[in-house]
């Protein structure tokens, strides 16, 4: 598939998949995803980060048909709220599409990202909302000293923490941002690098 295939492919995926309720928020699906990739725009012009921000719960939209197959060949299926390992899922779907490592590392990394975030930031966890609070429990909770330190020590991850930030912001009911073809140019830089 062109990396134009691939955009339409993913933004057919992300308007007809996205129209149901963000886990427990009072927002949809598709709104959350929009509003982090606006705030990830906000703080930076990487499209890498951007179209990560954007695709960060890919896993929770694919069909079953896809996650069985990707399932299939995860080695690590941690459980979550919502789709079970959707982060995992939608990481090596992203990756199996050509998408960077960078991109998948930091769509893999968002439910670690909050784990490190509540061991590292007091402020950060008492800001979290109810059902992220409630998530956290399944997620494993807040990371140990020696994870913490192993967290650290990994590939972007301070990029990694800012995306988890731009997650949790993204709960806005009626907050007016661009549309999915905003972010179709930077989906095709990505695939096209």
């Amino acid at each position: 598939m062109s990396p134009n295939e691939t955009a339409t492919q993913l933004l057919t995926l992300l308007s007809s998949h996205g129209q149901g309720d963000y886990i427990g928020e009072p927002i949809s699906q598709l709104a959350h995803s929009l509003q982090c990739a606006h705030f990830a725009a906000q703080q930076s012009s990487d499209p890498e980060f951007i179209v990560a921000a954007l695709l960060h719960d890919i896993g929770q939209f694919l069909p079953v048909s896809d996650v069985q197959s990707i399932a299939g060949s995860v080695q690590s299926m941690s459980g979550n709220v919502g789709r079970v390992g959707h982060e995992t899922i939608g990481a090596e779907y992203l990756r199996r599409l050509g998408f960077s490592k960078r991109v998948t590392e930091l769509v893999a990394a968002h439910v670690p990202a909050k784990r490190f975030l509540c061991a590292t930031e007091k402020a950060y966890s008492e800001g979290l909302s109810e059902a992220s609070m409630a998530s956290l429990k399944f997620q494993g909770g807040p990371m140990s000293e020696s994870e913490v330190e192993e967290w650290k020590g990994g590939e972007w991850w301070e990029d990694k923490c800012r995306l988890r930030k731009c997650d949790d912001c993204a709960k806005v009911v009626g907050l007016e941002v661009g549309g999915l073809e905003t972010y179709r140019e930077r989906i095709e830089r990505c695939l096209g690098a």
